[in-house]
């Protein structure tokens, strides 16, 4: 069955204006890079993505969590993206997680920071803003550090192929995730302190953090009260 071409480009005219801002156009920011495989994709950084959606809900909000992954050996994140800062926490645009652990292309860039980048990106995605060039059938991925956010599908990070080179058979091992300091980097889940890290509310407000410590509860966030937890040991440890 042929493609009816002058049908297609009306239909990706449309949705071109999803989330469309007077007097920008996201297409420009479009750049190549090369992939994890060596093969040069189209992606818009997420930098730019939020810029793009800060025009469109300038009173918007993002809200992302990262926590320790099962294996203990890689930062999975969360994103969320609400159209104005006051919305429920349930009533949310989009929604993604990525999962990233230290990678030898790039030993300079902090798992944590690239793994809520990631989740950044693709919710901002699944949001509208860069969905436009996937589905025109450009290879667009949200890049961060350089680096594109490959293999994310559902949101969630899948493993690169094994490779069976003999020199990919023994690979650098990762270098170990510090507890105490993937507690402190772990974002606060609450509004009054939205986008602090626990570790900020050392000095922000120990009382508050002592309370999470001891009596928050939230199936959502179940890794908070031990990662507060932990912090306050510290302090308490070196008072």
């Amino acid at each position: 069955m042929e493609t009816n071409t002058p049908n297609r480009e009306a239909m990706l005219d449309v949705i071109s204006k999803i989330n469309a801002v007077d007097g920008f156009d996201p297409s420009a920011f479009v750049e190549e890079y090369e992939g994890l495989d060596g093969k040069p994709i189209a992606g818009i950084p997420v930098a730019v993505q939020e810029a793009w959606f800060r025009l469109k809900y300038p009173e918007g909000r993002i809200a992302v969590h990262a926590e320790l992954g099962a294996n203990k050996d890689s930062i999975v994140a969360h994103a969320r993206i609400y159209k104005h800062y006051t919305d429920p926490d349930e009533c949310f645009l989009a929604e993604a997680s990525a999962a990233r652990s230290y990678s030898e292309k790039a030993p300079n860039v902090s798992p944590r920071e690239w793994a809520q980048t990631a989740a950044i990106g693709i919710a901002l995605r699944h949001a509208g803003f860069g969905l436009q060039f996937k589905v025109a059938g450009e290879p667009a991925l949200p890049v961060a550090n350089g680096l594109p956010l490959t293999g994310l599908g559902n949101g969630i990070a899948q493993p690169k192929p094994a490779d069976t080179s003999l020199e990919s058979q023994t690979p650098a091992p990762p270098p170990p995730v510090d507890p105490l300091e993937a507690a402190k980097q772990t974002m606060c889940p609450l509004k009054k302190y939205d986008g602090r890290t626990l570790g900020e509310l050392v000095m922000l407000d120990p009382n508050f953090l002592k309370w999470m410590a001891t009596k928050y509860q939230n199936n959502e966030h179940p890794e908070i009260p031990a990662a507060a937890r932990l912090i306050c040991e510290h302090a308490l440890k070196n008072a």
